[in-house]
């Protein structure tokens, strides 16, 4: 029988600077994780984090009843204070890269609907053309003043990756997403 390798995870960065008017706290990349053991609790988070699934399979689960399936390519929005669980199958293995953020203009995306907690899981595909993009997101190094920066980028990506997932949906659906979204980015904050 064939060994798993060990999980790997590297955290780029945990950052503590006051959220402003928003902020990314956390960076990372696991690799080839086992999940939670045993029967986990759902957690609860104080912010947003943006998963995405790089290979292996994964399932979701949330204290809304809200269940999917996390694939190679899919993204997951996990919001605050909403309990959930995610992870791979018993037996499997899987890789995710994520962003962990928060402040008042993802509050506003929230409020807007941009953000839909009934819909925490979309397809983002191809990996190669999307984990680049992701990995963008943050100044590596840091220097003083990122944040806002960072938050930007994150809102052009996220902004993309939403865009993208509603192809296929009808042709109002991409317009009307897209003439929201250009709206609350032009709106006084």
């Amino acid at each position: 029988m064939p060994t798993l390798a060990a999980a790997t995870a590297r955290i780029r960065f945990r950052y503590a600077e006051p959220a402003g008017f928003g902020r990314i706290t956390q960076v990372g990349l696991i690799r080839n994780s086992a999940g939670p053991t045993g029967n986990a609790p759902l957690r609860i988070l104080d912010s947003f984090a943006l998963v995405y699934s790089l290979d292996g399979t994964a399932a979701y689960h949330d204290a809304n009843g809200v269940r999917a399936s996390l694939h190679p390519g899919d993204a997951l929005l996990v919001f605050p204070e909403l309990a959930h669980m995610y992870g791979p199958p018993p037996g499997g293995r899987w890789s995710e890269f994520y962003l962990v953020f928060d402040g008042p203009v993802f509050d506003l995306w929230r409020a807007q609907g941009l953000l839909d907690v009934t819909r925490p899981v979309f397809h983002c595909g191809p990996v190669d053309r999307w984990l680049p993009r992701l990995e963008s997101v943050p100044d590596t190094p840091r220097r003083p003043g990122a944040s806002i920066r960072e938050v930007c980028r994150l809102q052009d990506v996220l902004a993309a990756m939403l865009d993208a997932a509603t192809v296929g949906q009808g042709p109002t659906g991409d317009a009307a997403f897209l003439s929201r979204a250009c709206a609350l980015l032009e709106s006084d904050l």
